[in-house]
């Protein structure tokens, strides 16, 4: 593979990534998750009163529900792809550095967790 070659495959793999970071950057939204996830929890508990009242359940309420919940399961999986290509990169472009694994929840109270500088996310 001569130098010209070499370009013209890294100029493709930078607009390959460059479409799916953008489709990422596009799709996820840590507000619309949590919004969401509130949306589907109101209707669950619109349905819990309703089966306790012995109330006949809306089919589009149940359709709703599984929507939402199709939608949120969508969302987290996208997610996942986004950490997975971001710590792909890392890998790729800092072999020599060990990053920590970045904690989404913590039972920890801020003032006893260690300080850790932790790195931005790529995308």
């Amino acid at each position: 593979m001569d130098h010209a070659e070499l370009k013209q495959t890294i100029d493709n793999i930078l607009s390959d990534m460059k479409i799916v970071v953008d489709y990422l950057k596009n799709s996820i939204s840590n507000q619309d998750n949590a919004i969401l996830f509130q949306k589907i929890k109101n209707i669950e508990r619109t349905i819990e009163k309703m089966k306790s009242q012995s109330m006949t359940i809306p089919e589009e309420l149940t359709r709703m529900k599984l929507s939402l919940y199709f939608e949120y399961e969508r969302q987290k999986e996208l997610m996942q792809i986004r950490n997975y290509l971001n710590d792909s990169v890392k890998a790729i472009l800092f072999p020599h550095i060990r990053f920590p694994k970045v904690k989404r929840k913590s039972k920890v109270p801020n003032q006893y967790k260690k300080k850790q500088q932790q790195l931005p996310l790529c995308f």
